[in-house]
């Protein structure tokens, strides 16, 4: 006679849910935790395995609330309490997730994901000093742990934090090189761009795309779906079909360069299609966008497979991003290879890392030669500058002056209008020794964040300067800032990460830049932009020459205005504003790349002269 096993208990049964749901199969987990939860509605192990299935299933809120019914009957466990914070910070409720959080971090200090989603939750809530004391609280106790390091460093420049913000790049660049963090191999990878802002070596740039794209932006592909490079397939038609890929087709500094050139393309030579995956912020910039394509097509909606189906279907020939490592990017669009050609284009100075983009845009001062093994893209030089502008873009015709921004009259105005995250300690030192050689000088500084504002002042006071010296400009429309900038006597470009639409601003209404380039792409673009309207003297050779130049222009307001004179009387023939030079010269790279295409040849280096 056998013996009959007893029925599993309810414990037993959660246990057995919570198995089949690491083993990929949720909705048999969830036909079991459903009877359990109906035999014990309080059940804890079956509570946090549903909010789990929810929170699989982006039902964030539904978990919140199951999270909660379990830590009624026990409120101390952690790991609940960190599954509520983060299904409460994805329901965008940070205020609540950072309140779940606190209680586990009072109960185990220690705990690194604690420290971690406790700066999470405050970020998202602008509380940004309490966050980086969170990520830096994570790193310590987890040294190596990429995601922690990069938000600590990501905050302390946008909010021009620098104390002890050098061991966490440092940490951060030992952590891209070998591959790991802090245990977690093939885990978070550092974001390209703030790479380009902590460093100026353009090995580790392509670094940290390559590993980027590798963890990252594939992490989101499908293998089914990873496409490889499209085989030779010639197309009859008359006119190559582009298309331009953007986040930003808005108001935004991107749109404020490229506008012109959309509307300016050959269309005997070429169909121009612009897909748009940002917001339609209703400016008259999104409205001139939408009018200068052929087919102006609203992705947004869409996911990653729809869109580059998208591009499939509009049978496009060459898909130029114009977004790379920004926010908002969409690169495992990319990934799909939905066109037979490739390319990236300026919004992001630097390589995507990765075969399935062709060809990236530059120019020969920001990639000059030798400069090819940092790209894994082909690179295209254009002539003169890879930058385009807009001819159109206005500037107001009056505005206020100088007493209601807070300047001198009479004083030297230096300033820089890059964003904060740009600056550094190091420029900081650099700018203090130039204003305190030159009495009477100011140095005007852009950030819309009050505590950034307040840390400029700090720094600079800690420095020995009179923090009345530094004057924050506010956030104004585009054609007024472009006007005030008509008050300053000379902009200082920033390293690693210098100027760049800021540069042609200046450049465009007659303020000189004074640049000193880098190694990388994203510090040489001010060399290039004054390269372009025939200015090379204000390149400095070295940051002591930088330094000296700086010094040398605020004592000679003659020379200084003499370079004012220059940049307008120029500016409608500088190479840098022709619009439509550039235009026939990317066009001529387009041709160029097509006809390889159309003649079975791989990608290569196309170098095109003035």
């Amino acid at each position: 006679m056998t013996s009959r096993l007893p029925p599993p208990s309810l414990s037993e049964l959660a246990a057995q849910a919570i198995d089949l749901i690491q083993s990929g199969k949720p909705r048999l987990a969830a036909r079991i935790l459903k009877d359990v939860l109906k035999a014990d509605p309080g059940n804890f192990d079956a509570l946090q395995a549903t909010a789990a299935l929810h929170a699989m299933d982006h039902q964030y809120t539904e978990a919140a609330r199951l999270l909660n019914l379990a830590l009624k009957r026990d409120p101390n466990f952690v790991p609940a309490l960190l599954s509520l914070g983060t299904a409460e910070l994805m329901s965008n409720r940070p205020a609540e997730a950072e309140a779940a959080v606190a209680r586990a971090v009072a109960l185990d200090p220690q705990n690194p994901q604690a420290h971690l989603l406790l700066g999470q939750s405050r970020q998202a809530q602008g509380k940004l000093a309490e966050a980086a004391a969170s990520y830096t609280r994570t790193a310590t106790l987890d040294p190596g742990n990429a995601l922690a390091l990069s938000s600590a460093v990501g905050i302390k420049q946008k909010s021009c934090d620098w104390a002890g913000i050098e061991p966490l790049e440092q940490a951060l660049i030992a952590t891209l090189k070998t591959g790991q963090a802090g245990g977690h191999a093939g885990g978070f990878a550092v974001e390209p761009l703030l790479m380009q802002h902590i460093s100026d070596d353009p090995a580790l740039h392509r670094l940290s795309s390559q590993r980027y794209w590798r963890d990252t932006v594939m992490a989101g592909v499908p293998p089914t779906k990873r496409t490889k490079p499209n085989q030779h397939k010639p197309r009859n038609r008359p006119r190559i079909r582009l298309g331009y890929l953007s986040v930003d087709l808005r108001q935004h500094a991107v749109a404020c360069l490229i506008a012109e050139l959309f509307e300016l393309h050959d269309r005997s030579r070429l169909e121009v299609y612009g897909f748009s995956y940002g917001q339609d912020d209703k400016s008259a910039m999104r409205q001139r966008l939408s009018k200068a394509f052929d087919r102006f097509i609203d992705v947004r909606e869409t996911t990653d497979e729809q869109f580059a189906a998208r591009i499939a279907s509009a049978e496009i020939d060459i898909a130029i991003d114009l977004t790379g490592y920004t926010e908002g990017a969409r690169l495992a669009v990319l990934a799909r290879r939905p066109a037979p050609l490739q390319c990236h284009f300026l919004g992001f100075p630097g390589t995507i890392g990765s075969d399935a983009v062709d060809y990236l845009f530059a120019d020969h001062v920001v990639a000059p030669p030798g400069a090819e093994q940092h790209y894994t893209e082909r690179l295209v030089r254009l002539p003169d500058s890879y930058q385009v502008n807009d001819r159109k873009r206005a500037v107001a015709d009056s505005g206020p002056g100088r007493k209601e921004y807070g300047l001198p009259e009479d004083g030297v105005v230096f300033c820089s209008f890059n964003g904060q995250q740009k600056l550094s300690s190091r420029t900081l030192d650099i700018w203090v020794r130039v204003l305190a050689a030159v009495p009477g000088s100011v140095l005007w500084l852009y950030t819309d964040l009050p505590l950034a504002a307040a840390n400029l002042r700090k720094e600079v006071a800690a420095r020995g300067l009179d923090p009345a010296r530094l004057i924050i400009a506010e956030k104004v429309p585009p054609a007024q800032h472009l006007a005030r900038l008509r008050l300053a006597d000379l902009f200082l470009d920033s390293l690693p990460y210098g100027a760049h639409t800021t540069g042609s601003d200046a450049l465009w209404v007659g303020l000189p830049v004074l640049t000193c380039p880098g190694q990388a792409f994203a510090g040489r673009v001010g060399a290039s932009l004054l390269t372009a309207v025939g200015m090379p003297e204000l390149i400095a050779t070295d940051i002591a020459d930088y330094e000296a130049k700086a010094i040398a222009l605020a004592r000679e307001p003659a020379r200084l205005a003499d370079l004012r004179r220059r940049l307008i009387a120029g500016r409608d023939t500088a190479a840098l504003f022709d619009t439509d030079r550039f235009r026939r010269n990317i066009e001529a790279a387009y041709t160029q790349m097509w006809a390889r295409w159309q003649q079975g040849l791989p990608p290569a280096h196309i170098d095109l002269r003035a």
